[in-house]
């Protein structure tokens, strides 16, 4: 926490909380927000669903705002179904590039689900079924 109040300067904090994550890590990273930051509420990776003491809330006026992506395809599925065959189409022609930390063959699944349990990943693990 220090550390990233450090970096922010006299900013006192980030403007930009994004966690997919919870537990510890959200505690942590709501006490690095600035006043007036945004609390992206992605998920909750760590089992233990984020919460937010509204005095926290009150006195550094955040926003805090939940996205669950699955929400999408029952609300708005036309809509949704759009943006991903786009994405599928930026992705085909190389416009982006999903950062890959590591590809595993089908016999080795085992391995990816460790790194991915241990947090040694940094990006995309796969696992190839060819």
């Amino acid at each position: 926490e220090k550390k990233v109040k450090d970096l922010c300067g006299s900013r006192g904090g980030v403007d930009v909380v994004y966690d997919p994550v919870g537990g510890d890590l959200w505690d942590a990273s709501v006490r690095c927000a600035a006043f007036g930051a945004r609390l992206l509420i992605i998920g909750f990776a760590s089992g233990k669903v984020p919460q937010i003491p509204a005095n926290i809330l009150l006195s550094k006026n955040l926003d805090a705002l939940g996205f669950y992506v699955g929400a999408y395809f029952t609300e708005r599925l036309e809509e949704t179904t759009e943006c991903f065959r786009e994405l599928m189409e930026m992705l085909k022609e190389k416009k982006i590039k999903p950062l890959i930390h590591s590809e595993f063959p089908l016999e080795k699944t085992g391995d990816a689900i460790a790194m991915l349990r241990d947090r040694k990943a940094s990006g995309k693990v796969i696992v190839s079924v060819q």
